[in-house]
């Protein structure tokens, strides 16, 4: 390392002579030897300059009867660890007494001239002397270097052992030669062996992985057909103490010498038991979403192929009452997938109103009640004699509700018992579903509410579903400020759900729906309709129910031919679908909305996207209605009774 250029004080000589003549005459002397030098006074202005910087000090023998020539030995005393200032003594040998010696003897870095001396000598012992003090200051900034390396690499290790905590990265390494490994702390917990740093043999290593995965740890990590230059990864499980099984994902590298042979191995690591339980999820939802997908498109499938049949007309409204069911459990799967979907991603909006959870959990029961029956199951409703007021949105309370007294007749054996209580504690509302189903172990009471979770997957108890219902409940409570706990005495013990919701004041009832004048019956106006679509068999399925109906229904594969056809027809209605090729629904929209000859059309939006973004977004484009496939026939006639036909309009 380079040393830093001196200035100032740290090469200047400084001078006690014992008259102010010796001195200059010494100073002028150094000086032509291109020296920097100054005279002091005293030794207690000597001891001030050496206080701070300083070349070399030359002294005589006269600055023993100075009083301040202990504050410059004192001054010696105090120089940092590297320094060791170079000091020039002239002195006559017959005039040293013992008491001098001995007090000369702290200066460590004495050169002795007897006096008189030549020029030439004092020339030499000084320069010499600055030399050396150079060689001090070199070393003064190798130390400074060290030091600030150290800090440095202190402050390095510690931002990385923190991101390591932050991580929760195990680290650990193999030396090949002792056959042992160094775990960290993170890593001596993640093997299930204490909090604390620790060293193991590799005996002790491999016990703690799983025998089905001893042997792949230890051909990757110890008996490698040949020495990978790139780090390897592998997923391993480690059996605890306690007996649980956690999973480890671990990348190493192995370090080679000069011979390629192994020296050691760096071991990065961390706990992927979430990790592959989420996977198990995802591949047990996949495989039940494909079951349950299968299940009603088998029966709609077959009652098609009835249909057409010679005969299948005779038996075709029992048939169709079969497909509306199937078709309506796949709606209802598909539905709870979106509903998730918006709530994890924070799109789901409440409508928030004061609601009367009696009222809700009435609707609920009367939802729930076909799957009750079905299982012969044994139902009692205990229900408050007035209203139960509470702030929420009465169509996601009632899923809630729905949820959970279908999960209770699922997972109920045939002939079970169910019960819904509906209570006033204090300042909550509480609604417990209560079986004697199935029930729930003690290790699942806090997953159970969690994604794709299902408590009995076994091939006798098909029950099928998702795994998702409860999730939806938790998340819709909590939505609503409130709390779902679960509770169970364990398997086939039965189950208890309960849901807190905040209570409302009470209040007076509102006039009930029925002592309104009943609207009168509207007949269904003659509308001209136009359908888009650039699916053939959605468009013309749509035109032959419309036709039966009695509308007057023309249909478009594409947003070019629509807009072509909606200046001939001049609909009252346009059914358009959003995702067309080249020319999407949002524009088909618009450019009805810019053209006076159809801008007065109803527009609907038929689609497959019903996220809250997309309801804005076809708001936007000029679409009157927003409905989702598949739509339901009933929802869909009621909506066109209440459109009136341009004809009529214009009138």
């Amino acid at each position: 390392m380079a040393a830093r250029a001196f200035d100032g004080d740290d090469r200047k000589v400084f001078v006690l002579p014992p008259t102010r003549r010796d001195g200059d005459v010494t100073c002028t002397l150094l000086k032509d030897a291109g020296l920097d030098c100054d005279v002091v006074a005293n030794a207690q202005s000597l001891a001030a300059h050496m206080n701070s910087s300083v070349g070399a000090v030359v002294l005589t023998d006269m600055v023993v009867s100075d009083p301040g020539l202990s504050s410059v030995l004192d001054a010696i005393e105090r120089q940092p660890r590297w320094s060791d200032v170079p000091v020039i003594l002239l002195t006559r040998p017959d005039r040293q007494s013992p008491i001098d010696k001995r007090r000369f003897q702290k200066l460590t870095n004495l050169t002795l001239l007897d006096r008189p001396t030549s020029s030439r000598a004092l020339v030499s012992a000084v320069a010499t002397a600055i030399r050396a003090r150079e060689r001090q200051y070199q070393i003064r900034d190798q130390l400074d270097s060290l030091q600030a390396a150290d800090a440095a690499l202190r402050e390095s290790s510690e931002r990385m052992s923190l991101g390591v905590q932050v991580a929760g990265l195990a680290l650990a390494e193999v030396g090949y030669a002792t056959q042992e490994v160094n775990l960290s702390a993170e890593a001596a917990r993640l093997f299930g062996g204490g909090d604390h740093a620790r060293t193991v043999s590799r005996t002790e290593f491999l016990a703690a992985v799983h025998p089905d995965d001893r042997d792949k740890l230890s051909e990757t990590l110890w008996r490698p057909t040949d020495v990978p230059d790139n780090p390897v990864a592998i997923d391993y499980r480690v059996v605890w103490p306690d007996g649980r099984v956690r999973w480890v994902s671990q990348r190493h590298h192995i370090l080679k010498n000069l011979l390629g042979r192994r020296v050691r191995a760096m071991i990065v690591a961390l706990d992927a038991t979430e990790r592959k339980n989420a996977e198990r999820r995802k591949d047990e939802f996949l495989a039940t979403l494909a079951h349950e997908l299968r299940n009603p498109l088998a029966p709609i499938r077959t009652g098609l192929q009835a249909l057409g049949r010679s005969g299948g007309e005779d038996s075709a409204a029992g048939i169709r009452a079969i497909m509306e069911r199937q078709l309506a459990q796949m709606v209802r799967l598909i539905d709870d997938l979106l509903d998730v979907s918006r709530i994890s991603s924070g799109k789901v909006v409440l409508q928030r109103s004061r609601v009367d959870l009696r009222a809700i959990a009435e609707l609920a029961i009367e939802a729930s009640l076909p799957f009750i029956v079905a299982g012969h199951h044994e139902f009692k409703a205990d229900l408050p004699d007035g209203p139960v007021w509470v702030d929420g949105d009465a169509s996601r309370l009632s899923q809630v509700m729905i949820n959970l007294l279908n999960n209770a007749a699922k997972y109920t054996a045939e002939g079970g018992k169910i019960r819904l209580i509906l209570a006033i504690d204090e300042s909550q509302a509480i609604v417990r579903v209560k079986d004697n189903g199935v029930g729930i172990p003690p290790e699942m009471l806090t997953e159970v509410f969690d994604m794709f979770t299902q408590v009995n997957r076994t091939l006798d108890r098909a029950q099928g579903g998702l795994g998702i219902g409860l999730s939806l409940v938790q998340r819709l409570t909590e939505l609503h400020g409130g709390t779902v706990t679960a509770e169970s005495p364990g398997l086939g013990s039965g189950s208890t759900f309960t849901v807190c919701l905040p209570l409302l004041p009470a209040v007076e009832s509102p006039p009930s729906p029925q002592d309104a004048p009943a609207r009168e019956e509207s007949k269904r106006p003659r509308l001209r309709i136009l359908v888009i679509d650039d699916i053939p068999d959605v468009a013309d399925v749509m035109k032959m129910m419309l036709d039966m109906e009695g509308f007057e229904t023309l249909v478009a594969y594409s947003g070019a031919a629509a807009l072509d056809l909606a200046r001939q027809f001049a609909p009252d209605v346009i059914f358009c679908d959003i995702g067309l090729p080249v020319m999407d629904g949002h524009e088909i929209a618009r450019r009805i909305r810019a053209d006076p000859a159809i801008e007065p059309a109803t527009l609907i939006a038929l689609t497959g996207w019903g996220a809250e973004a997309e309801l804005r977004r076809t708001r936007e484009s000029g679409f009157d209605f927003h409905m989702v496939k598949p739509v339901d026939a009933n929802a869909l006639l009621d909506l066109l009774s209440h459109i009136e036909p341009r004809r009529a309009a214009a009138v």
